[in-house]
């Protein structure tokens, strides 16, 4: 009897591995903390002419580092095309972090053996960040606490880390919109800070943002609550309002969604086309001040009711495959749509982060700027003048150098 109690006792532990339902602590193949770095050492050092990885900052409470992996085809410098994978904002949301290392391993592992990897590897310099909270992940990934979301600021300042309330919901704390958030609560799940770029680390993502000038981005996100569970988001549609670059942002979207069915339906993701919600987050930042075409993208699927975020690593990996597919397919439709122009000046010289605005742009936002080698891209032209301080020049498929006056 005893041993039957066992068998019985053990079965129901198992029970939502077989399930399919969510399992924390998480499944034994998801990435914690402490393997992160030695992670990412191991792919420099099988790869070290496709990766380059650096620090961009410590957090503030914690000190942990924020790792940023760099892959690309680096015996050509000529201005590439930029893109930035960030997996996870939010610490009770693993599975981008998956999808963003997996990424990486992809890039290296398929170059040379599949030619559409090679030429994306050739053709783009991507940066790839895991996760811009790591504090947040080290006490999530620990199995302290499945609704852990936000980073370890003190704000109740109490002057000890209270787990279940302290933090800030890094994805409201961005430096555009931000005073139409709402959850003003310290103590709130969605607490956007008590300022704008309050924490560390949106300091040091923003900075690096605008210092690359990145043409695509791509963020990573699970919906806990299940309301927003396999969707994708750009910016922007308010009040009748689209963004400039609204039409070509839902041109690759069409393209992701073909390569993202859901989980646990004969569906594909939704594509989000209500009203977007103003607040601070990481997209329209990027957006506005970037020009970046950027992607919000809710992984994880509903299953009889409840949103499975913390999936077994059988299902975890079957995301993880199909949303580097959607990356691909939808950097690949870019790169081929695409139109490049360098900006010289009268001695031939490029003109960096020089900025500039399309003629028939009637809006403030997007900002743009060129890039580290005078470069502008532009996705599908559709742009006949691009106006650069006072002067206005013609776009031509033939001519990609204009000489400043």
């Amino acid at each position: 009897m005893k041993n039957l109690i066992l068998i019985i006792l053990f079965i129901f532990n198992l029970r939502p591995l077989f399930s399919g339902q969510n399992i924390y602590p998480l499944d034994s193949e998801y990435t914690k903390w402490a393997e992160l770095l030695p992670k990412i050492k191991i792919l420099k050092k099988q790869y070290p002419d496709l990766v380059k990885w650096e620090i961009l900052g410590k957090t503030a409470t914690n000190h942990f580092p924020i790792y940023a992996i760099n892959i690309s085809d680096f015996s050509t410098k000529n201005g590439k095309p930029k893109i930035i994978i960030i997996g996870q904002h939010h610490s009770e949301e693993p599975v981008g972090i998956e999808i963003a290392y997996s990424l990486a391993e992809t890039l290296c592992k398929r170059y040379n053996l599949q030619e559409n990897i090679t030429n994306l590897v050739n053709e783009f310099s991507w940066w790839i960040i895991p996760t811009i909270n790591p504090e947040g992940m080290y006490y999530f990934q620990n199995g302290d606490y499945d609704h852990k979301r936000k980073n370890n600021s003190d704000t109740n300042k109490n002057g000890k880390f209270d787990l279940k309330y302290d933090g800030v919901d890094l994805n409201r704390n961005y430096d555009f919109n931000w005073n139409n958030n709402d959850h003003f609560s310290p103590e709130s799940r969605y607490f956007p800070g008590f300022s704008s770029k309050s924490e560390k680390e949106i300091q040091i993502i923003s900075k690096f943002m605008k210092e690359k000038s990145f043409q695509l981005a791509y963020f990573y996100h699970s919906s806990y609550s299940g309301n927003f569970s396999e969707m994708i988001f750009f910016p922007w549609k308010r009040d009748n309002v689209i963004s400039y670059d609204y039409h070509k942002m839902l041109d690759l979207a069409k393209i992701m969604q073909q390569k993202l069915p859901k989980d646990y339906e004969k569906s594909y993701y939704k594509i989000y086309s209500q009203d977007f919600a103003k607040r601070s987050l990481a997209r329209d930042f990027i957006y506005a001040n970037c020009g970046t075409l950027a992607f919000n993208i809710e992984t994880c699927g509903i299953k009889n009711g409840i949103p499975i975020v913390f999936p077994n690593n059988k299902k975890m990996k079957k995301i993880v495959r199909k949303n580097i597919n959607a990356i691909f397919a939808s950097a690949e439709s870019y790169y081929e749509n695409l139109t490049k122009i360098t900006v010289v000046d009268l001695k031939n010289r490029p003109l960096i982060n020089e900025p500039y605005i399309f003629q028939n742009q009637k809006t403030k936002y997007p900002l743009h700027k060129t890039n580290d080698f005078g470069s502008i891209y532009i996705y599908k032209n559709r742009e006949k003048f691009v106006k650069i301080r006072d002067i206005s020049y013609s776009i031509n498929d033939t001519i990609h150098t204009f000489i400043k006056k």
